[in-house]
């Protein structure tokens, strides 16, 4: 009995309290506080021109404590980022510190105040979020041509940030809407997305995205948001939520090591595709530096409960042309309009203030493109004085703080800026002449024909226009349009350089006079060489088309756009010029020689050196078809190991294992013509790369014997190779060249282990 006492007694105060919880959220605060029959008493006060009324009060949604929260949200757009989880849950609480207080007589200047919305109302808000996004793969948009081959490997698919904030918190609004201001610091942690893309079967690595261990997952951060409350129920503590708000965190940036795509033509079929993303020379790896998501626009839509405080004595609400103070009352009450008596209607409602719409206007910025409209592309004008009105235009939506800056360039006969003539800043719309004082400069140059160029960029953002070209020329007979079009037309072998068919076609526009023009040669102005020119020279009338086709080799493989100019003249008394500067970017050229190579690699071989376990020759013939062979080259791709027991197996030495070992390798049944290549430091008989050059040319079809000694990891000095099994994966490249600087690729993968036949 004395145990059951205590246990009892702690379960029915336990109940209290829940009861008293649930009563004070989900019953009117006013049907707590007096019986549901009660009525209110109505009196008037002469003196002060005001009616007491006792009345059931609502509970104060701007003036209680507030729980809120979400499982879902959105984001802005994030730099390094693809998508946002549409799961961005968010809980959040806020405590007042201040309540509208007002004594039991009210006077009229009073009572006006009160019948609009309510005072500030300060508090202090703490809430947490979660944010998670999806980073950019190095794919995306090409998964239709590459599903065939290409696969990830995901740690963590997804990064996230995890955030607590807590700050001060304003608050405005009325009985059934609220709008609240809160800002502070952030602490958030910061789980990076961790993957791998490549192709698992060819072991060709695309993108390696992990974050470096130094990085700091807990990070200072700030975030602001702006709060927009409902509470629709009357007798219900229960509302909706709407939050617009900005998260900042300490910026970081690091390096993935990825492949650079931009030369691959994705047009092909799969097998193309793959051959050259793994083509070193045309998507060879770089270091691309990648943001963490430091700051972004966000937004919820949650339900919110406020708890009911201790509420003022005194509420005040209007009623027509009257204001009614709510008490408590005595059991009896009595109501008085017009000097006399009545009872209270119990269905009769107060009238709440009129309440002014909150608009938000902050929207997340969206892309936007600056759109060029004249001079038109390589125009051609007589004059200074002729060349028009600069006009542009915006395509979407740019941030409501755009700058814009308009820059005019005076180009060099190559087509490069020589310098700057002209600047302004303008708004969409807005058309600028060049100034009169540099319209006179430009009209004292040589009367030659003078090149030039306009852009205009967004100066918040850096999003910039294209930069055509116009040229101002001593003619007399309308303007020249010209596009140009370039395509790739395989390799010359010769100097190794690719090859472009080139096609530009100019039309002749009238102006208010017309006449005849005549092209009679075209040049480089970007280097390389032009040949096979056709239909020059060519003479185009007014209002027709003429097009110069020709071939086009770059000065080197580095080249990526070229521009060409094309003299001719008019058919005017004075045969004033008619000179045209065309260009365009140099498309990918794919060299296809290796698309009917056929390379085997006969008969590969493991064995274990019994006088050293780290030692092992990989060995094997190279077959290649139907060319002959001038060298080959070995290099190691990748290798792993795993040991079982753990940690039974250790390396030889410092840069000593995954390399090719000197001693005891041969290719060609000899070491004649091996060339070792990066050497580490302190290794002198270690290579990364191992080369053999034939004195004469191999026959196609010939097997080459080769033996690489590589070193390996292996069982720990004492134990025996049996007690600790190591399995190996091995990957080497082989190079095939059948040319002076013309090679083909062949990756070999071996997976072994320790127990493999010793050499003997």
């Amino acid at each position: 009995m004395k145990l059951f006492l205590p246990l009892h007694r702690k379960s029915c105060r336990y109940a209290f309290l829940f009861s008293g919880l649930c009563y004070l959220l989900f019953v009117n605060p006013a049907q707590a506080q007096e019986p549901a029959g009660m009525r209110g008493i109505e009196k008037k006060d002469v003196r002060r021109g005001m009616v007491l009324q006792a009345k059931p009060s609502s509970y104060s949604a701007l003036h209680g404590i507030r729980l809120y929260g979400t499982p879902v949200g959105l984001t802005g757009n994030v730099s390094g980022m693809k998508t946002s989880q549409a799961l961005q849950p968010g809980i959040g609480i806020s405590f007042p510190f201040s309540r509208a207080m007002y004594g039991p007589k009210l006077t009229k200047a009073d009572a006006a105040r009160m019948a609009g919305p309510s005072r500030l109302v300060w508090g202090l808000d703490i809430h947490g979020d979660v944010f998670s996004f999806t980073p950019h793969h190095l794919l995306d948009g090409h998964e239709q041509q590459v599903d065939s081959f290409a696969a990830t490997e995901t740690v963590r698919k997804n990064w996230s940030l995890y955030s607590l904030s807590l700050g001060p918190e304003v608050r405005w609004g009325g009985s059934s809407w609220v709008v609240s201001l809160t800002a502070g610091p952030a602490f958030t942690q910061n789980q990076p997305a961790q993957f791998r893309q490549g192709d698992p079967q060819q072991m060709v690595l695309y993108q390696d995205y992990q974050v470096p261990s130094d990085f700091k997952k807990f990070r200072l951060g700030a975030q602001g948001n702006l709060h927009l409350q409902w509470y629709p129920f009357h007798d219900l503590p229960l509302g909706f939520y709407l939050k617009a708000g900005y998260f900042w965190q300490q910026p970081y940036t690091f390096q993935v090591r990825e492949r650079d795509i931009s030369k691959v033509n994705f047009n092909l079929s799969p097998q193309e595709i793959r051959f050259q993303l793994s083509n070193g020379q045309i998507a060879p790896f770089t270091e691309k530096s990648y943001s963490i998501p430091n700051q972004f626009f966000n937004g919820q839509l949650g339900l919110s409960i406020t708890i009911k405080t201790k509420s003022p004595r005194d509420k005040v609400q209007t009623q027509s042309n009257r204001i009614t103070i709510k008490t408590k009352s005595p059991r009896d009450k009595v109501q008085t309009q017009s000097n006399r008596v009545v009872k209270p209607n119990r269905s009769q409602t107060s009238i709440q203030p009129v309440v002014s719409e909150i608009e938000e206007k902050q929207k997340p910025q969206q892309e936007f493109r600056i759109v060029l409209d004249e001079p038109r592309p390589n125009a051609v004008f007589r004059s200074q004085d002729e060349v028009p009105a600069f006009r542009w235009h915006v395509v979407g939506t740019p941030p409501a703080d755009a700058q814009y800056l308009l820059e005019v360039f005076q180009l060099d006969p190559q087509g490069n800026i020589a310098r700057r003539i002209a600047a302004a800043s303008l708004n969409p719309g807005q058309p600028y002449r060049l100034p009169e004082q540099t319209r006179a400069e430009l009209r004292r140059l040589p009367a030659a024909t003078n090149y030039y160029s306009w852009k205009v960029t967004e100066t918040t953002t850096g999003t910039s226009s294209g930069q055509p070209l116009y040229s101002v020329q001593s003619a007399s007979c309308g303007t020249i349009y010209d596009t140009t079009h370039i395509e790739c037309d395989g390799w010359d072998i010769q100097t190794g350089l690719p090859k472009y068919q080139v096609k530009i076609c100019l039309t002749n526009s009238p102006g208010t006079t017309s006449c005849n023009a005549t092209y009679t040669s075209i040049v480089s102005a970007s280097g390389g060489t032009i040949s096979s020119v056709s239909t020059l020279p060519m003479t185009i009338s007014p209002n027709q088309t003429g097009c110069i086709t020709f071939t086009y080799q770059p000065a080197s493989l580095s080249q990526t756009t070229a521009t060409f100019q094309l003299n001719g003249t008019w058919s005017d008394p004075l045969h004033n010029t008619v000179n045209i500067l065309a260009g365009d970017s140099l498309p990918t050229c794919i060299c296809r020689d290796c698309d009917s190579v056929n390379i085997q690699i006969q008969q590969p071989q493991v064995q274990m050196q019994a006088a050293d376990p780290h030692l092992f020759d990989i060995t094997g013939s190279v077959v290649e078809n139907p060319h002959s062979v001038y060298a080959l080259e070995f290099s190691v791709q990748s290798f792993s190991f795993t040991a079982q027991p753990g940690g039974c197996a250790t390396v030889d030495g410092l840069e000593h294992d995954g390399m090719i070992v000197g001693t005891g390798t041969t290719v060609n049944n000899g070491t004649a013509g091996l060339i070792f290549g990066n050497v580490p430091i302190g290794n002198p008989n270690v290579f990364k790369v191992l080369k053999w050059v034939s004195s004469s040319p191999v026959p196609a079809g010939t097997p080459i014997p080769f033996d690489l000694v590589m070193s390996l990891p292996a069982a720990a000095s004492g134990l025996d190779p049996s007690c600790c099994q190591i399995n190996y994966h091995l990957c080497l490249q082989v190079k095939v060249y059948y040319a002076a600087c013309r090679f083909c690729t062949k990756t070999i993968c071996l997976d072994f282990d320790n127990s493999i036949t010793q050499k003997p």
